[in-house]
């Protein structure tokens, strides 16, 4: 954010991923005085175990750079080369849904840093994952939620967002069908990467008129916690 400007609700909604009128809330009354408490309490710790109380009770952020995919740095160079590209269509299958949630998350925080902060994410997640920290402008969907009522009022703001975009779509696909081509149309100006469990490659590869890049993700054999991805097409 720049120097001096002033942060709303929204702009914190955007970072935490909480609704700004939840936010809101927290900032009235007797909530506003527990913050502040609780700095008070934390600016008297020393530093280094300030930093310990908060690094433990924050989640992980998916980033390209972290352990999980950062073991394989040629597969992380191709990654942030990918995510440089102003238009494309990209599709990320295989392996356990959290390693497909994991690395299009990757996707969305990555860009902030690959691209100067430069580039707007939005997007659409049915799945989150409680155990990191949900990608800034990106709606989580819970599955006990009206998925449809849910992702139609997002998807008329993203189908609106600017040029050269990045756009992520979270096991959702298979549930959109009716709304192929509009996606396919979004890939001719922005970057599209769509994450899921029922999708055919070869399909959209015949769908998409551009390049379409197919990330194959898998667990490593040096370390089960560790994410492998096969690159393929472009």
């Amino acid at each position: 954010m720049a120097e001096g400007r002033t942060v709303g609700f929204e702009d914190l909604e955007q970072l935490s991923g909480r609704p700004a009128g939840t936010i809101s809330s927290w900032f009235t009354g007797v909530r506003m005085h527990q913050l502040e408490f609780l700095l008070a309490l934390l600016e008297r710790m020393p530093a280094r175990f300030r930093h310990e109380v908060l690094d433990a009770a924050c989640r992980d952020q998916p980033i390209f750079q972290h352990p999980k995919l950062a073991h394989d740095p040629v597969a992380v160079s191709r990654l942030e080369t990918l995510l440089k590209q102003r238009v494309r269509f990209t599709i990320i299958h295989g392996g356990p849904m959290p390693a497909r949630a994991f690395l299009l998350d990757a996707f969305g925080n990555s860009s902030r840093e690959v691209n100067l902060g430069q580039q707007f994410v939005v997007g659409v997640n049915l799945q989150p994952v409680s155990t990191w920290a949900p990608v800034p402008g990106v709606l989580q969907i819970s599955a006990s939620t009206n998925l449809q009522q849910e992702f139609h009022r997002r998807w008329s703001k993203i189908k609106q967002v600017a040029d050269g975009s990045l756009i992520l779509m979270g096991h959702v696909w298979h549930r959109v069908s009716h709304l192929y081509p509009e996606i396919v149309q979004l890939a001719a100006r922005c970057q599209v990467v769509v994450a899921d469990e029922f999708l055919d490659p070869e399909d959209l590869v015949r769908r998409v008129p551009g390049p379409v890049h197919r990330l194959l993700v898998a667990p490593a054999r040096e370390e089960p916690e560790w994410i492998r991805i096969t690159i393929q097409g472009g």
